[in-house]
This record gives structure tokens, sequence and C-alpha cells, in this order.
């Protein structure tokens, strides 16, 4: 509840200062465009991160003021790269995608990140990703079934190739419209990074 009431705060400043502070940003030190990339689309403020990741873990409040200030146009995409093994990374985004369509992604997301980061057990294994959904009350069969959905399966890969379209090899990454890739480095020295980021994507956001 203390995050949601800080995002919201936190969003309404925003985007009562966004116009001034839109003018101080400059490509190739608060943003990069993507080599290959011609022009942008309408694929919104996308976060490829992992959950073995623990700058990720660190980024949440931020993910979240994000969400919250930009609504639809904010998504997640877990990078399965990332990951102890080749077969963590497969489940756990796998998973993550289930919960999506299951409408329960943002309580697996936090619990999966408080299983690696807080509590100190990492998922290592697909039993243990499995058992986090039957602790949260889904059943092991409906569990099995939905990672090996053709639904799943469809968007793993639609998110592979993404992934490969823009050259995520670091997580958390930050990218606007398909085009522009944040640096949230920076703005290291900023009194309010959180602000600052959620300014510099809505400027990116409408740029053209």
């Amino acid at each position: 509840m203390r995050y949601f009431i800080q995002a919201t705060l936190v969003s309404i400043m925003v985007f009562l200062c966004a116009p001034a502070a839109s003018q101080t940003f400059k490509e190739g030190v608060h943003y990069d465009v993507i080599d290959g990339v011609d022009q942008a689309n309408d694929d919104g403020l996308v976060e490829f991160y992992s959950l073995y990741c623990s700058y990720c873990y660190r980024y949440e409040p931020i993910a979240d003021a994000m969400k919250t200030a930009f609504a639809d146009q904010f998504s997640k995409v877990h990078v399965a790269s990332v990951a102890p093994s080749p077969e963590a990374g497969s489940t756990i985004t796998r998973a993550y995608i289930l919960a999506q369509k299951m409408d329960i992604a943002e309580k697996i997301n936090r619990v999966m990140f408080d299983y690696n980061f807080k509590k100190g057990h990492l998922l290592r294994e697909p039993e243990d990703i499995r058992n986090v959904f039957i602790v949260n009350g889904i059943d092991g069969q409906t569990f099995d079934k939905g990672i090996a959905s053709f639904a799943v399966t469809a968007r793993f890969n639609q998110w592979q190739r993404l992934i490969d379209k823009l050259g995520v090899r670091a997580t958390p990454t930050f990218v606007v419209n398909g085009k522009y890739r944040i640096n949230p480095t920076s703005l290291r020295d900023s009194d309010d990074l959180t602000a600052s980021l959620i300014n510099l994507a809505g400027y990116l956001l409408e740029k053209e």
C-alpha cells in the first residue's frame, strides 16, 4: 500500500512537470536508439527483467510506479536467459506467462521475488516453481497443463523473438516503443530517480 500511495503521488507530480523536464533528455546520454530499428512503434514501455536478477528486485518499486503512471502502456517481459540454468529460466518464464493468463501475475511475481531474494530460497528447480503455485492455490495438474499449453508456448516464443530483435542482454532493461532504450545510470545523480525515469519514459512515449 505504501508503494502504491508513493507511486500515485509521483505520477501526478511527473505529469505536471513533464513538459519542462522533457527538454533536458539527450540521445546517447539518457537513452539510446536501438540499432537496426528505423522507426518507433506503439509497444509502449516494456521492462525486460528476470526474477533471478537482484537489480530487478531492487527496481520493483520503480517498476510499480511506472505501471501506475502509464497503466496499459507498461508491460513486463521475463528474460529466460538470466537464470541459474536454462531449465530454470524456461520454467520460471513460462510460469510467469501462465500467471499473467490467470490474472495472478502481480501476486506470483512478488512471491517468487521474495523466495529468491527476501527468504534466500532460490527457485532453482522446476518443482520449486511449481510449488509456489500450489502454495498459492493453483493445483499441480492445472500448473502442469498450463505451462505446456499452446498459448503459453506461443507467448514464450514471441518474447524470445522480441528479446533477440532488440538485443536485450542485461536486466533490467527498459525499452520504449520498440526503439528507445533507457539509460538509468544517466539519472543516478537525480534527487528522485523514480520521477526522473518516469519523466524520461513519458518523453520517449511521445517521441516520433
